[in-house]
């Protein structure tokens, strides 16, 4: 029985070398969600594919389905190779650690929501400026980590479901958000001051105005989110996020 090729949307969120002449790569796909495909020949000098199967690619992935895990990618027709990001290195970690949750963390089922805000953080990260970078960075991967349905509650206590009022937050990474003051014995919260939190729900949610980070601040937010990672999708073993979270 012959398979039906299945055109999509698509980014390439891995990599990895598969005999002499092959590629394995795992594809981030509007209608198919994340797919794993080897790339027959693509290694070798007249390849089909070109420099095209490059992390971060974007195009039309040309899939046939297989009976076991991977599919076959015949075609890949690159419509950008985003290629501004090599213009800053802590744009492309940043690029490189959204890969890596896509690749980790989507089923393969469709998500358009989660391709949609791939394609975006991807394509916020190429054009920021550089005093803008922390900043995005922060903003595309938490608002992945909301699509993928791990946001932290940042207005009610997520033990009893009490309002929280305005200014400085107790941001439990445990219980997955924020706790009143009744909730924190035996919690041992993380204390986020006001402007830490206002910039936590802007990166979350867009809410108030884009913050302005200092390089101590920024290094804080960024251990949260990879700690809120770590706890809450169950990996440690991310070498991409880990080396964005270090910081150039």
């Amino acid at each position: 029985m012959a398979w039906p090729t299945i055109l999509t949307p698509a980014v390439v969120v891995g990599v990895v070398r598969y005999g002499e002449s092959s590629r394995i790569v795992r594809l981030a796909t509007r209608e198919l969600g994340v797919q794993g495909a080897i790339a027959r020949g693509a290694l070798r000098p007249r390849s089909r594919f070109g420099t095209s199967l490059h992390l971060l690619a974007e195009g039309t992935a040309h899939l046939i389905p297989g009976r076991g895990d991977l599919a076959t990618l015949s075609a890949f027709d690159v419509t950008d190779l985003h290629q501004g990001l090599a213009r800053s290195v802590a744009s492309f970690q940043a690029a490189a650690a959204l890969a890596e949750l896509a690749a980790r963390f989507v089923p393969p089922i469709p998500q358009v929501e989660l391709y949609d805000a791939l394609v975006q953080g991807i394509a916020l990260l190429e054009a920021a400026p550089p005093e803008a970078v922390e900043v995005i960075a922060l903003l595309a991967l938490w608002r992945f980590l909301a699509e993928l349905g791990f946001a932290p509650e940042t207005r009610r206590c997520v033990l009893d479901g009490r309002e929280l009022g305005e200014g400085g937050l107790a941001l439990s990474v445990e219980d997955g958000g924020a706790l009143c003051d009744a909730c924190t014995a035996g919690n041992p919260p993380v204390r986020l001051s006001q402007d830490d939190r206002m910039a936590l729900e802007f990166f979350l949610h867009g809410h108030g105005e884009a913050p302005e980070l200092d390089g101590r601040h920024a290094a804080a937010h960024r251990r949260l989110l990879a700690r809120w990672v770590t706890r809450h999708l169950g990996d440690s073993e991310m070498p991409a996020l880990r080396t964005w979270q270090r910081g150039q």
